[in-house]
Order: structure tokens, then C-alpha cells, then sequence
């Protein structure tokens, strides 16, 4: 829906398809829309997703197309990244209870951590959901926190209520 719509766009605009991703996680997996999406643009690609809800997986399994290569960790994603020495070109962040992003994934700790599983060349991708002036503020936050963990940051946002954090290892 306008979820994957949000993602195909800031896609776009920042011209991921250009970018040498070889390996990718997803953070908050639902049902692989968006690990379906990324094999479109990588079909090469290594494609890791962190999921705790083990329902969702199910209807993952019995209800969508599988995606080919993608590896289903059914776990805690900052227990995850914290224990994860694997190094990846992309990163999704789209962990949800309900529209809030837990406050665990608004810390430094997460932050910090995420930026870590990255790659030299890595980028990250945080969907957060704006809707208040509380939340503008949460996102003014983590954009301050993105800003110590990565050489480039910028936050993309086109109508939706999802606004896009993009974090940059480098500055290629």
C-alpha cells in the first residue's frame, strides 16, 4: 500500500539502484514487502530480515511470495544488531507497535548499533511516522543522533506521514 509506495519513492530519490548493495537487512520484516522490493532492484543480493512477531511470519509463509536468498531471523531486532558481526550495505529500519517505533530504537544504543552493521559504504533507511509535534520533535532527535554515527544525513518525506532517515557511512 502507501507504505511500499513511501519506500519505492525515497528509492528513488536517492538513487539506490546506483549503489553497490551486495548485502541487505531489514529491521521489522512484516510480510517482505520491502525484501521483495529490493530483490527487484538486487536480484544478486544477500537479504537478511529481523522479525519478532512469529504470526507474522506465519502469514508471511502461508499467504505471500517467498522471497528467493532472504534469511528470517525471528528474534529482537537491537538484541540482533547488538550480537551481529555481519557488515551490511543497506539497512532498513521499519519497526512498528501499531504507528509507534518503540522507544528502544529511538536511543543512542540503537543508533550506534545500526551504524556498526553497516558496511564503509553503508546506508541506512529509518522510517518514522510524523503525526504530532511530539513526533517532529522525536525526529529532530534522531536526526542529531544520526549526525554523530554517519558522514551524511538527510530525511526525506513526500505527503506521507513517514518521514525517512537516511543515514550515509560515506559520503560517496
Amino acid at each position: 500500500g502507501n507504505l511500499l509506495k513511501a519506500f519505492k519513492e525515497v528509492f528513488r530519490a536517492i538513487k539506490l539502484d546506483q549503489k553497490p548493495i551486495r548485502s541487505c537487512l531489514t529491521l521489522g520484516m512484516g510480510v517482505a514487502s520491502v525484501p521483495s522490493e529490493l530483490i527487484k532492484i538486487f536480484p544478486d543480493t544477500t537479504q537478511d530480515a529481523v522479525e519478532y512477531d512469529q504470526v507474522v511470519i506465519d502469514l508471511y509463509h502461508q499467504f505471500f511470495p517467498q522471497v528467493q536468498g532472504l534469511t528470517i531471523h525471528n528474534t529482537d531486532a537491537l538484541s540482533f544488531i547488538s550480537s551481529n558481526n555481519k557488515k551490511y550495505d543497506l539497512v532498513i529500519v521499519d519497526l512498528y507497535h501499531d504507528l509507534e517505533v518503540p522507544q528502544e530504537f529511538h536511543s543512542e544504543q540503537f543508533t550506534r548499533a545500526i551504524s556498526n552493521c553497516c558496511s564503509d559504504n553503508g546506508t541506512v533507511i529509518f522510517n518514522q511516522v510524523v503525526r504530532s509535534e511530539k513526533d517532529k520533535i522525536v525526529l529532530n532527535e534522531m536526526t542529531a543522533m544520526f549526525s554523530t554515527n554517519f558522514r551524511k544525513v538527510e530525511v526525506f518525506n513526500r505527503s506521507y506521514i513517514n518521514h525517512f532517515l537516511i543515514g550515509y557511512k560515506n559520503l560517496s
